[in-house]
């Protein structure tokens, strides 16, 4: 890097504590110094619970510094109002997340354009702008479906479009390939390089993956809140596709369709069925042939159905740490990841036999200081209670003995949600337990059934109610799943 060139941003004894002075007191940011320029791809690179994110999100102006000094062009950002950090928001910074932050009730179209609707701008001018965006990157086809009917690569495509509207210097990218298979990945990747190359936009990503290093211009290794090395990548070695990854060829309601070239003249194409069913053909020039047809199992199926995001080698890939991210979440809202990251870890060596219930209590109740979470005693017996109630209810489940699994079920709802079922009400909900447990009905089918009238053949339950019904019994299938 150039040493006589000015700093774009400029940080200086950044620091940032969560709850100063108290028990439970998070050092998240320690000393941070760092000059970023103009036109840079810069990577910030580390564990989770280093920092990084924090760092980034100090940046846009989202997390307020416990001390120390942010300058963009000269002009501190803890110092501007809250309409001036609105605006520099809109002016300055385009933001990527990795979990997308599309709104659900609005088209493709709509949410890009949406960061201009306060702007003075035409309609007809910021849709012309929008779908431009949409073309470049190969998704105006999909401009007026809804973000449910899209895939992982096309909702990040979106993300990433929705950045660009307002035509900002500075592009921050959280982590934006996290919930993304190896193509979609590359791709995201690919595009935030050309971003940098050739719009000329700053780039600066977070992420833990030692693979998007050779993209940078530098690398910001962080450890423990502190920034340990800067790195300058002198001879850029941007990876490429491998050959053999699957190409998203098409995606309906049920299925995808995927592909891989292989010699000349020969296809492969792979059809991924929601109900588990995997077909593999080879085409060659005009012919079709079936190669290979299979299912996957049971638990495998309903995991794809409930959690639509996740391809089969992701589940495997995630096993242990996605069941305690999921179940941990469920029972915890509202708390910084960087206070959450410990108690994740200490919650897998539950999952994984390697921590007892009574030993993970006294890790939650233990002070900070002597290694512990440092959680008030009755919030750490609650959530303990919770955490054993669910994996022992997931431990009775049979997926061979749907009956019976389906009657220890019912029970346990009926008991922890105190619903009120008369006989015939309590033989519907079971017979609702087994065909879940059969993959007969999909999680949004409980959901609906639950939520609907009585008078129409459902349960008649509030919105919450089947909301946490349904959440709490795809955990404990969840925690049943075995590769």
């Amino acid at each position: 890097m150039d040493v006589d060139k000015k700093p774009h941003i400029k940080i200086k004894d950044l620091n940032v504590t969560y709850n100063p002075g108290k028990s439970n007191e998070v050092r998240v940011l320690r000393g941070i110094n760092l000059d970023i320029y103009e036109r840079e791809y810069l990577i910030i690179f580390g564990p989770s619970g280093c920092g990084k994110s924090t760092l980034l999100y100090s940046i846009a102006g989202l997390q307020k510094p416990t001390d120390g000094v942010i300058e963009m062009e000269g002009q501190d950002i803890k110092a501007l109002t809250r309409l001036e950090l609105a605006e520099f928001h809109r002016r300055k910074i385009g933001m990527i997340f990795q979990a997308f932050y599309l709104i659900d009730s609005l088209s493709l179209l709509d949410n890009v354009c949406l960061p201009k609707i306060f702007t003075e701008e035409e309609e007809a001018v910021r849709e012309e702008n929008g779908k431009k965006l949409l073309e470049r990157f190969g998704i105006l086809a999909q401009a007026e479906k809804y973000s449910s009917e899209l895939s992982g690569g096309q909702k990040q495509r979106a993300a990433i479009a929705r950045s660009l509207i307002n035509d900002p210097e500075i592009i921050l990218a959280d982590e934006p390939v996290g919930n993304l298979d190896s193509t979609s990945a590359f791709n995201v990747m690919s595009i935030l390089s050309d971003l940098n190359k050739t719009d000329k936009k700053t780039v600066i990503l977070v992420t833990h993956d030692p693979a998007h290093l050779p993209y940078g211009d530098r690398v910001v290794h962080m450890k423990d809140g502190k920034i340990v090395k800067i790195e300058e990548i002198l001879d850029k070695k941007i990876p490429k596709l491998a050959s053999e990854e699957w190409e998203l060829v098409s995606r309906r309601p049920g299925e995808e369709i995927v592909k891989v070239k292989k010699a000349e003249g020969e296809e492969i194409f792979k059809i991924n069925r929601e109900d588990g069913e995997e077909i593999v053909k080879i085409k060659r020039g005009d012919e079709w042939v079936m190669v290979r047809r299979g299912t996957v199992s049971p638990e495998i199926a309903m995991l794809m159905r409930a959690f639509k995001n996740f391809s089969v080698v992701q589940l495997g890939m995630l096993f242990v740490p996605f069941k305690a991210q999921e179940l941990f979440s469920h029972i915890v809202f509202n708390t910084p990841d960087e206070f959450l990251e410990v108690v994740k870890r200490k919650i897998q060596e539950v999952l994984s036999g390697n921590l007892s219930m009574d030993q993970f209590l006294r890790f939650l109740d233990l002070d900070r200081g002597k290694g512990g979470a440092g959680w008030d005693k009755r919030r750490a017996e609650h959530f303990t209670s919770v955490l054993k109630r669910i994996c022992d209810q997931s431990a009775e489940v049979d997926f061979s003995k749907a009956d019976d699994s389906a009657a220890l079920l019912t029970r346990y709802m009926v008991e922890n949600f105190s619903l009120i079922l008369d006989e015939a009400m309590f033989s519907k909900f079971k017979e609702l337990m087994k065909r879940r447990l059969v993959n007969v009905a999909s999680v949004d089918d409980v959901q609906k059934e639950l939520d609907l009238p009585v008078s129409k053949g459902g349960f008649g339950f509030d919105k919450r109610t089947a909301f946490k019904v349904t959440r709490e019994l795809e955990v404990i299938l969840l925690l049943k799943f075995s590769a």
